[in-house]
């Protein structure tokens, strides 16, 4: 990823953790803080860059024709 080199101690501790993990009165965080709580977080009012896949259902739930899906370079702002 983008905050995330390979085939570090880093990316190695993420994979074995899978994801954070959440506890009635705290969080193990797959990340660092900084990178959990802050940069790879959506916070309010601040701008995130993403990359999105955008796609139309019908109303039986599959995957409409009628529009393609799209994916593309995107930015998220919480409110």
């Amino acid at each position: 990823t983008y905050f995330l080199r390979e085939n570090t101690a880093l990316d190695a501790e993420a994979s074995r953790r899978a994801s954070t993990i959440y506890l009635v009165q705290k969080a193990i965080p797959m990340l660092p803080p900084l990178l959990s709580e802050s940069l790879c977080s959506l916070n309010p009012h601040v701008d995130r860059l993403a990359f999105s896949c955008i796609f139309h259902l019908d109303s039986k739930g599959n995957f409409s024709n009628r529009r393609p899906t799209w994916f593309g370079r995107t930015i998220i702002h919480s409110k």
